[in-house]
């Protein structure tokens, strides 16, 4: 985790910190300067009490395929373009050199893999990106407009964040994808899976697994059934509404870039489930409206309203599940609101699921920060600033010397979650994504239960810890 030198915190590095919450929230009237040097002073004191397994380094995923020996196509994977390994500080162990830095440029392995899987599946693949809505001719024009360097640079990200999240289901499905006799297929469930650029890989990668994505946008869905039904994925169905409504149970949560507290609601469900986690959080500043009991995009717990070309409204009271269809909702929408403004309490998601949200999220953290809640406040704001366009200006030249500060805060945030898992009896690691130096939002937090749960749950946590790879509460210094 964070180091202490020269009266400053050294971030790990591995590329910046969360982007695009806005910041905000934190130390109202007081300057941003202020506030950084605040809690640089908190955060110091803190680093210095910290469990010597808080304070490694955060590998790159990669080291999954190094402890496990890698093979097929996660091998491939996990050889992709950049090293990805940042520095930053975490509850998880490295495993022999696996997380040493590879050669820039993609590896024949992940192009092998990528080739093997329909075109409809991969946001590489000639077209994507082009809203299917179009018409033939407006399609055309838009491809004709295209930065053809940035779509390419876009697609290496999309990429490498599937293998990431890759190397680490292999060993967490690869025992049950198949189907074994008398067992249900593992049950995978994308939080805020959009039209599916990460499901619809690992939905063709493993055909014995049942996937469900879950988003709050029905254009987002009706893609992503469009895009499954084009690859021909039978093990695909959606299911529309607000994460923290979901009701279904699930063996793994997967989640990449839900926005604020969307990712605290998938820990939330996988602690409840006791179901594995694999999770890349991002707009750590967005969790001051987390702070005041509202979902992760209002200060209030309200449900999405689509305000986008192509949305229909959303009926209130949670989503429904299905295979392709979403019809199935309650007839009764007591407190909806007009089309376009936001739902209230009795028509969103509701003061009950918001209120099982705190932060900071474990005891460990609440423990150790003197105002718990003021400090984590201040912490998840000074995480965003690096990337929020308001705080650049108001800390001017002073942002880049204070970076390091962010990317301190960035890192507690995810201890915390990582710490609050391990609490709930979960065996954690904190890891970075493959080319992570090219991404803002290069966290994954991965999570397996143990201890009480199920017998071939714990026997894979265990073995997983075994290998260095996740860490219980115990060595963590929690317990």
């Amino acid at each position: 985790m964070p180091r202490v030198g020269s009266g400053a915190l050294e971030g790990g590095g591995g590329g910046p910190s969360s982007g695009g919450g806005g910041g905000g929230g934190g130390g109202a009237g007081k300057p941003l300067p202020s506030l950084v040097d605040e809690i640089e002073a908190v955060l110091a004191a803190l680093a210095a009490r910290l469990h010597p397994n808080m304070q490694r380094p955060a590998p790159c995923v990669r080291a999954w395929l190094g402890a496990l020996g890698g093979g097929g196509a996660g091998d491939g994977a996990s050889a992709g373009a950049g090293s990805g390994d940042g520095g930053g500080d975490s509850p998880s162990a490295s495993s022999g050199g696996a997380s040493a830095g590879a050669s820039s440029g993609a590896s024949a392995g992940s192009a092998a893999l990528w080739a093997g899987l329909p075109p409809a599946v991969d946001a590489g693949s000639l077209g994507m990106g082009l809203s299917t809505r179009l018409s033939a001719k407006k399609r055309a024009k838009a491809a004709a407009a295209r930065d053809e360097g940035k779509v390419a640079a876009r697609v290496a990200r999309k990429r490498w964040q599937v293998e990431s999240f890759l190397a680490v289901l292999r060993p967490l499905l690869e025992d049950t994808a198949a189907g074994a006799p008398g067992r249900p297929p593992p049950r995978v469930v994308d939080f805020g899976c959009g039209t599916g650029n990460l499901l619809l890989p690992l939905a063709a990668l493993f055909p014995g697994c049942a996937f469900t994505g879950v988003d709050m946008k029905p254009a987002a869905l009706a893609l992503l059934r469009e895009r499954a039904a084009a690859a021909g994925l039978r093990n695909v169905s959606a299911w529309e509404g607000m994460i923290e409504r979901f009701d279904a149970p699930f063996d793994v949560a997967l989640a990449l870039h839900a926005c604020g507290n969307a990712t605290d609601h998938v820990l939330a469900l996988a602690a409840e489930r006791r179901a594995a986690f694999v999770v890349s959080p991002c707009c750590v500043g967005k969790l001051k409206f987390s702070m005041t009991g509202g979902s992760s995009f209002h200060s209030r717990p309200v449900a999405w309203t689509p305000s986008q070309p192509g949305d229909a409204p959303v009926r209130r009271g949670g989503g429904a599940a299905d295979g392709g269809s979403s019809a199935a909702r309650p007839a009764a929408q007591a407190g909806a609101a007009e089309p376009g403004e936001p739902a209230g309490p009795a028509a969103g998601v509701g003061a009950d699921v918001a209120a099982r949200l705190q932060h900071p999220r474990s005891c460990w953290l609440r423990r150790e920060l003197p105002d718990p809640e003021a400090h984590f406040r201040t912490m998840a704001r000074v995480a965003d600033i690096a990337h929020a366009p308001a705080d650049q200006a108001a800390l001017g030249a002073a942002l880049a010397a204070r970076a390091a500060v962010a990317d301190s805060c960035k890192r507690f945030v995810e201890l915390d979650r990582c710490a609050a898992a391990a609490e709930a009896g979960f065996a954690v690691g904190l890891f970075k994504v493959i080319g992570a130096e090219a991404m803002a939002k290069n966290d994954l937090l991965v999570g397996v239960p143990c201890g009480g749960a199920g017998a071939r749950d714990d026997l894979q946590a265990r073995a997983l810890v075994a290998r260095g790879l996740l860490l219980t509460a115990a060595e963590l210094g929690l317990a």
